[in-house]
């Protein structure tokens, strides 16, 4: 089981290496160093549901072929206003020099010149693997956690779903879609349905190994499509896709506060338990997705 959302450090030094591991594990563990003036203690009904996604997110990675991550009541804070917060490195807390930087989490890449590559892909396989989840616990809500259910008896299905479903990252996810769907108009063999492709990507999200997925991308669209992609971001028109036609947007989970591994700023989020578990959700998924950090020696 994973001890921290990063997986791998990047640096000529082992020992180097070694001690920021360790810096990036005990921090985590601890939560040292996130003290928040406006912080309120987490009620039971939302200490139930951290656990259930909890366990939920860690099903996920494992089945795509990530490690499990335990990310516990501890870890998320709820700020009653807004709060400056950062969760950096510091380089003398490892007796080091030199900057360490994420440099990739999932698919998105935060290279040494500041630009970022795959954002939209991230975002776009984050949220189509919250739908696919959340279309799950529609199908068979005695699984959700007591509260949740509480608000949901005596709701129809339809009904339950409004609860859950409103459009997030919708533009990245008819791109994604776009995508899987000629992948597999091209590869009718490999790929019964949209859902076979997408293993390709969650697979390549949670373990970092996207060997696989670039090959299959250059196949699709051409030699260098994938390089295209990360520079430009996933376009809106393929190569070989004709005019008219597309596929209707997707119904999504809403996720409209910004969570990072170290806090949750979320002022109401009490009164709408869907839209914590919503947003618990999102950011679980990506914490629990291949991250790495390198050091930037220059």
């Amino acid at each position: 089981m994973k001890e921290s959302s990063v997986n791998r450090i990047f640096s000529k030094s082992a020992e180097d290496a070694k001690k920021v591991q360790e810096v990036i594990e005990r921090r985590f563990k601890t939560q040292e160093r996130m003290v928040f003036k406006t912080e309120r203690e987490k009620t039971p009904e939302e200490l139930e549901i951290i656990e259930f996604v909890d366990r939920e997110t860690n099903r996920l990675a494992e089945k795509y072929g990530g490690e499990a991550l335990n990310i516990g009541p501890k870890n998320v804070h709820i700020i009653m206003k807004s709060e400056e917060f950062a969760d950096s490195i510091d380089h003398k807390a490892s007796g080091q020099k030199g900057d360490w930087h994420f440099r990739k989490s999932g698919f998105a890449i935060n290279t040494r010149k500041g630009e970022k590559t795959f954002e939209d892909l991230d975002e776009g396989v984050v949220e189509f693997l919250r739908r696919k989840i959340m279309e799950e616990w529609v199908r068979s809500p005695e699984n959700l956690p007591r509260p949740i259910q509480e608000k949901l008896r005596g709701l129809g299905e339809r009904e339950i779903k409004d609860q859950f479903y409103a459009p997030t990252y919708l533009e990245y996810q008819i791109d994604l879609m776009r995508l899987m769907k000629k992948i597999q108009e091209k590869h009718p063999k490999m790929f019964k349905n949209r859902d076979d492709v997408f293993e390709v990507f969650a697979k390549a999200a949670f373990s970092g190994k996207i060997l696989d997925l670039r090959k299959l991308i250059d196949q699709t669209f051409g030699h260098g499509s994938f390089v295209n992609f990360a520079r430009e971001g996933l376009p809106s028109e393929l190569p070989m896709e004709k005019q008219g036609g597309g596929e209707k947007p997707p119904v999504m989970p809403e996720a409209t506060a910004k969570i990072t591994e170290q806090a949750i700023p979320m002022a109401d989020y009490g009164a709408n338990l869907f839209k914590f578990i919503g947003t618990l959700t999102h950011e679980y998924l990506h914490m629990k997705m291949y991250q790495a950090l390198e050091k930037n020696k220059n």
